[in-house]
C-alpha cells in the first residue's frame, strides 16, 4: 500500500516591529527551555478502517522566548518566540489492507523555526499567562528520515497555537495541531483501476512542555528576574549604587550666559534602561567659579549626582540693544542726543559715555558711545549729529558813557567764533568802543579817532546807526545804536 509522506511538526515565529517599541532599552535576554518533554500524536485515517493513533515522545530540543519576563502591556505581556528546535523519538507505522501492506520507519524526526513570531500572553491568574498565537502567524518546517530517505516540508497549523507561560512554576506549554490528508493507492491494474484508491484525513498534534531557565547575565548564580542588579555580579544581593553618573570636565568660559557645559555620562548599571540626566545651572552664571550639579534618574526613580566647576572669566563685551537716532540741528549746540540701551551677559548694567563736544561744527559729526561692563569689557556704537547753520549771530550796541554818544559793540554766534561786525562799510572789533553822532547827511563816515583808547568817531545819517554781524554760514544779525 503506497502512501504519500506525512509532514510532521515544525514552527517559527517573527519579531513584529511594534514589539520592539514597547519598552526601548529593556533587557531583551530570553528565557531558555532546553529540557523539553511532551509528545507527538499521529492520528490518521487509513483504508480498511484500521486507523492510525499512536504517539512518540519528545527526545530533545530548545526553545527561546524573549524577553525573559516579557514586556508589560495593557492586556498582559508581550513575548517573542525567537528560536525552537524540537526532535522526536524514532517510530514506525505499519498498516495492511486487502493483502497490501507498508511500513514507514521514521529514524530521525526534527523541527526548527522558520521565522520568529511575537504574541501577547493574557493573564489567567497571578504569574500565569495564557498563550494564543493565530495560525496564520505560525510557520512550520520539518525534516525527517523515512525508510532511509530525507523528507522535508513547510506547513502551517490548522488551529491557533495555544499554551501557557507560568512564571510561578517556571514552565511553558505549547500545543500545535496540523491537519493532514493522505491519498492511498494499492492493487492498481492499468486501464482497470486500483483495489485501494482513496483519501484519508488526519492530524499531527505536538504537545511540548519545558522548564524555564532565566538568564544570569552577570554570572553570580542569581537569575536575572530575581537579581537586584542583573549586570553586576552580586551573589549576596547587597544594594548596588545605580545609576552611575559622571559630570563633564571642569571648564572655563568667557560668558556668564554660556549654555553648553559638555555632556554627562550616565548609565543604568543594573538594567541598562534609559537614564534621564539634568543639571541645575541657572540661566546666567556668576563671574568666577560656579558649581553645577548633574543628576541622573533611572527608570526606578533612583538618583545619583556628580558636580562640575564652570569658571567664568568675563571677556565678553556688552551689547548695544539700541542707539539714539541721528540728530539734525539748525545751530551748533549743545545737542540733545538721547541715551542708548546696552546690556551685559553678566550681572549689572554697563556704564555709558560718549565723546560728544560741547558744541558741534557745521556739517556731520560722528559721536561714539562706549558701554563698559563691570569687568572692564567695552563695546562701541555711533550716532551722527548734522548741523545746518540757520541761526543769525546775536548783536548788541550798548551805551558806554561817560562820553556822550559812546557805545560798546558786541556780537556772538553758536557756530562761528568771530562773526564779522560792521557799521556801514567799516569792520569793527568785537567789544570795540565807538562814538556815533547822527547828522543830516546820509551814509556812515569816520570823522576821527579820539583819546588814548582810540575810540573811533562816526557820523551817520538818520536811522543808519545800525551794527551788523555775519557768521561763516552768511547768516546776519543787527542792532540799532540808540
Amino acid at each position: 500500500m503506497k502512501t504519500p509522506r506525512n509532514v510532521l511538526f515544525a514552527g517559527a515565529l517573527a519579531l513584529a516591529p511594534a514589539a520592539a517599541a514597547v519598552a526601548p532599552g529593556a533587557d531583551l535576554q530570553p528565557m531558555v527551555l532546553d529540557d523539553l518533554q511532551g509528545q507527538l500524536r499521529i492520528e490518521q485515517e487509513v483504508p480498511c478502517d484500521d486507523d492510525v493513533d499512536q504517539t512518540t515522545p519528545v527526545s530533545g530540543g530548545i526553545l527561546e522566548i524573549s524577553p525573559a519576563s516579557g514586556f508589560e502591556a495593557p492586556s498582559g505581556r508581550i513575548f517573542t518566540l525567537g528560536r525552537a528546535n524540537v526532535t522526536f523519538a524514532p517510530f514506525s507505522i505499519h498498516r495492511s489492507c486487502l493483502g497490501f501492506g507498508e511500513t514507514r520507519s521514521y529514524s530521525e524526526v526534527g523541527v526548527q523555526l522558520n521565522r520568529a513570531v511575537t504574541f501577547r500572553a493574557a493573564p489567567s491568574s497571578p504569574g500565569v499567562y495564557a498563550v494564543t498565537i493565530a495560525k496564520e502567524e505560525f510557520f512550520l518546517y520539518e525534516a525527517a528520515v523515512v525508510n532511509g530517505d530525507l523528507e522535508t516540508g513547510y506547513r502551517q497549523p490548522s488551529e491557533d497555537v495555544t499554551g501557557t507561560i507560568d512564571l510561578n512554576a517556571l514552565t511553558v506549554t505549547m500545543r500545535v495541531v496540523i491537519a493532514t490528508r493522505i491519498h492511498f493507492e494499492a492493487g492498481c491494474i492499468p486501464h482497470v483501476g486500483c483495489a485501494i484508491d482513496e483519501d484519508g484525513d488526519g492530524t499531527l498534534t505536538a504537545t511540548i512542555i519545558g522548564r524555564i531557565k532565566f538568564p544570569d547575565n552577570d554570572g553570580d548564580g542569581v537569575a536575572d528576574p530575581s537579581d537586584n542588579c542583573p549586570f553586576v555580579a552580586n551573589a549576596g544581593q547587597a544594594p548596588v549604587a545605580t545609576p552611575f553618573v559622571r559630570a563633564p570636565a571642569d571648564q572655563t568660559v568667557a560668558s556668564c550666559l554660556a549654555g553648553a557645559f559638555g555632556v554627562a555620562l550616565a548609565v543604568d548599571v543594573c538594567h541598562g534602561r534609559p537614564v534621564t540626566v539634568t543639571h541645575d545651572a541657572a540661566g546666567s552664571l556668576a563671574v568666577g567659579p560656579n558649581t553645577i550639579t548633574w543628576t541622573a534618574v533611572d527608570a526606578e526613580r533612583r538618583a545619583a549626582a556628580a558636580t562640575q566647576t564652570v569658571t567664568v572669566v568675563d571677556t565678553t563685551a556688552p551689547l548695544f540693544e539700541s542707539v539714539p537716532a541721528a540728530v539734525s540741528m539748525d545751530d551748533c549746540g549743545p545737542a540733545s542726543l538721547g541715551l542708548p540701551v546696552a546690556v551685559d551677559d553678566c550681572a549689572g548694567t554697563p556704564a555709558l559715555a560718549n565723546d560728544a563736544p560741547p558744541s558741534f561744527a557745521v556739517g556731520t559729526t560722528v559721536v561714539t558711545w562706549t558701554a563698559t561692563d563691570a569687568s572692564g569689557n567695552t563695546a562701541n556704537a555711533t550716532q551722527s549729529v548734522t548741523v545746518t547753520d540757520r541761526v543769525a549771530p546775536s548783536v548788541t550796541c550798548s551805551p558806554a558813557g561817560p562820553t556822550g554818544h559812546a557805545f560798546r559793540v558786541l556780537a556772538a554766534d553758536g557756530c562761528t567764533a568771530g562773526p564779522v561786525i560792521r557799521l556801514g562799510p567799516y569792520v569793527l572789533k568785537n567789544g570795540e568802543r565807538i562814538k556815533i553822532e547822527e547828522t543830516g547827511g546820509p551814509g556812515v563816515r569816520l570823522i576821527n579817532v579820539l583819546g588814548k583808547n582810540r575810540t573811533r568817531h562816526f557820523h551817520v545819517g538818520r536811522g543808519e546807526a545800525v551794527i551788523t554781524a555775519t557768521d561763516a554760514s552768511h547768516n546776519g544779525g543787527s542792532a540799532y545804536c540808540r
